[in-house]
This record gives C-alpha cells, structure tokens and sequence, in this order.
C-alpha cells in the first residue's frame, strides 16, 4: 500500500506543476517532430527552470498569423 501511496504523491505533485510553452514551429532540434512522453530541455530564466521535463502533451497549430507552432504540455519527469 505504500508504494502505491508515494506513486500518488509524486503524480498529483507532478500534475500540479505542469506548464505549458508555445515554440515555433513542429519540430524539436533534432529535426523530428515533439513527441508526447520524451524528455525536452527546458531553460526557463523567468520561472528559474533549467533542467529537462517531460513532454505530456502535443498540440500542433497552423495560423495565418503565426504559421506553425508547437504547445508543449510539460511536466516534472519524477
């Protein structure tokens, strides 16, 4: 039961501090495409973030405005 308790936790905290970014663009550096369940490195100076989280969700936007970009959902990997 307590490994099942801590696995609560650490997902409800995880939920919690979910951010979400909008990047130019649909592809990472890499060249392919973001994926949902990868690790991005995220360099946030605003918020203080320089670490790598984890992509949650994918959402990919064509405008005639803004062209193609990316909203990335990410979260802390733990």
């Amino acid at each position: 039961f307590q490994r099942r308790a801590d696995w609560e936790v650490l997902t409800a905290a995880a939920r919690s501090r979910r951010l979400t970014y909008t990047v130019p663009g649909w592809r990472g550096a890499s060249g392919a495409l973001w994926r949902p369940n990868t690790l991005a490195r995220v360099d946030d100076a605003f918020l203080g973030i320089g670490r790598e989280l984890l992509i949650v969700s994918v959402t990919f936007l064509l405008s005639a405005e803004d062209g193609t970009v990316t909203e990335l959902e990410v979260a802390p990997p733990e």
